[in-house]
């Protein structure tokens, strides 16, 4: 399934940059699409979903990555093979197909940018908080 959002650089101004090819396009499987978590939302706490939070349809998937949520989807499409996403066109290496989140898996930009001594320390709480 490939999901198309808007294009309105008059109305939402990143997209006057060329920082990612626009229309924003994400793709799912079609088992991932009917997975009883993923939500295709067009409202919540019984209001219409507000544009700051991705009308007028946003796709939820609580094990991807947050950019495999897109928001402000205009179109939806059927496609007979995997369809090319935003990020995995930008930025092959580091963004692919799936993106499911990995807890064990460090983004290697990441730790890059990381210091060691930081990362010791958001290791160390997050082994804390697993044991609370």
């Amino acid at each position: 399934m490939k999901f198309t959002t808007i294009y309105d650089p008059k109305q939402m101004p990143g997209q006057r940059e060329s920082v990612l090819s626009w229309p924003y396009v994400e793709g799912l499987r079609m088992d991932e699409a009917m997975h009883p978590l993923t939500l295709l939302t067009f409202g919540m706490y019984s209001e219409i979903l507000p544009n700051q939070d991705g009308a007028p349809l946003r796709i939820v998937m609580p094990w991807k990555y947050g950019f495999k949520s897109a928001r402000a989807i205009v179109k939806i499409e059927f496609t007979e093979n995997q369809p090319i996403n935003t990020w995995n066109e930008s930025a092959p290496s580091e963004y692919g197909f799936y993106s499911n989140v990995n807890p064990n898996v460090d983004h290697h930009r990441l730790m890059t940018v990381m210091s060691e001594g930081l990362r010791h320390e958001l290791v160390a709480q997050a082994v804390h908080c697993k044991k609370v």
